[in-house]
């Protein structure tokens, strides 16, 4: 099983502190949880949030997603739906 990481580091531009997190979620997340968590990550950047759906093969699994996504309001998220290996950059 894999392990979340948060990885906490203090930006030299402008004195923020920049965060990058890593991990998994089941596969089905209450949309509830999904809404709570992205509004609090939106609140403590006051930044909108940029989540990237990826599928690299057939994405039936993602329309649970795209409907959890659609309850966060919108000035929170900016959702970007990618296709192919993750180093590449086909969208």
């Amino acid at each position: 099983m894999g392990q979340t990481r948060l990885l906490i580091r203090r930006r030299q531009s402008d004195g923020r502190t920049q965060y990058t997190l890593r991990g998994t979620l089941p596969e089905l997340i209450p949309e509830a949880a999904l809404h709570q968590l992205l509004s609090l990550l939106a609140y403590w950047s006051g930044e909108r949030l940029r989540v990237v759906l990826r599928a690299d093969d057939p994405g039936w699994w993602l329309e649970p997603w795209v409907d959890a996504l659609g309850t966060v309001p919108e000035h929170h998220l900016d959702v970007q739906f990618r296709h192919g290996p993750e180093d590449g950059h086909a969208e």
